[in-house]
């Protein structure tokens, strides 16, 4: 499951990061030719860091999953019943002769 999170993780960064670099080596030309304004590059920009914080917020509710899966595993093993260890005492304090070695 780590594994599986990492990789997704890491995919998420790398696409992100060649959106932004796609977005700005498409704009940037245009800009330069006056096809676009640069208010056009700045609102393409802040799509892209919106696809980012969607992109986040999926990450948020991933993480939201694994705990709510990590609590009904906790709830498996509380509900398992105490072990027992025997009936014998702890020895008396100072009681050099029933020392378990």
């Amino acid at each position: 499951m780590w594994h599986a999170q990492t990789r997704i993780t890491t995919q998420d960064l790398l696409l992100m990061s060649l959106l932004e670099v796609a977005v700005l080596a498409v704009a940037g030309p245009q800009l330069s030719r006056r096809l676009i304004s640069a208010g056009d590059l700045l609102a393409a920009s802040a799509y892209v860091a919106l696809a980012a914080t969607f992109s986040s917020a999926i990450s948020t509710v991933t993480e939201l999953v694994r705990n709510r899966a990590s609590v009904a595993r906790v709830g498996e093993l509380l509900s398992l019943p105490p072990v027992d260890y025997g009936s014998t005492g702890l020895p008396a304090a100072g009681d050099a002769s029933s020392s378990v070695t």
